[in-house]
């Protein structure tokens, strides 16, 4: 009834169709892109609102470009599955303060770019930092990178632009192994006084 009521429609609406159905409202829902997900494709994981509050999904494992751009309400993302995504999937979420993307490995340009309320993000996961990727993120003071084995790459030391961590008052914290190494690296060693060992990280 209140996808007839959405849609216009006085007939009832089959399951196969119903998302498509909404794919044709205007306002409340937009497409949204998950692995395998097309223009066309019926697949609900594709079928987001822009009112959400809260959106979890531990199905798909890509989130395409520019996804949840914009979503003013959206404010916690729990995607435990998710190993990348298109650019600027939150840019701009003014409410978001928590994430949850423990199985993402690369961070892609904008991801969180102008998402204000962030003030701790951390990443069992991640590689790669695309540019601008937190650019704008006035509050983030603690970024957490747990990955061992190696280095996480950064692309471009605008990532931090007008962030705590970028003004000297917020820290990136890795594992102590690989803290010497991170203070070196490219585009890192402009942020080497801001890298803490995880041991000193206060949980």
């Amino acid at each position: 009834d209140a996808v007839r009521a959405k849609t216009g429609d006085t007939e009832p609406i089959i399951p196969e169709e119903m998302a498509a159905k909404l794919l044709n409202t205007e306002g409340d829902y937009e497409r949204g892109y998950a692995e395998g997900y097309e223009k066309g494709d019926s697949n609900m994981d594709g079928i987001l609102t822009r009112r959400a509050t809260t959106i979890s999904n531990d199905r798909i494992t890509y989130l395409g470009l520019e996804v949840f751009r914009n979503y003013d309400s959206l404010a916690i993302a729990d995607f435990p599955n998710v190993t990348s995504t298109g650019v600027n999937v939150f840019y701009a979420c003014y409410a978001l303060h928590t994430v949850n993307f423990p199985s993402l490995i690369s961070i892609s340009s904008n991801m969180f770019a102008y998402s204000s309320l962030l003030k701790r993000l951390d990443f069992p996961s991640v590689e790669s930092i695309g540019a601008n990727a937190f650019m704008g993120c006035t509050r983030l003071v603690t970024l957490v990178l747990r990955k061992a084995d190696t280095v996480c790459t950064l692309e471009n030391v605008n990532a931090f632009t007008n962030t705590p961590i970028a003004k000297g008052t917020g820290f990136v914290y890795v594992p102590d192994n690989l803290v010497d190494q991170y203070k070196a690296a490219t585009n890192w060693s402009t942020y080497a006084s801001q890298i803490k060992p995880i041991s000193e990280l206060e949980e």
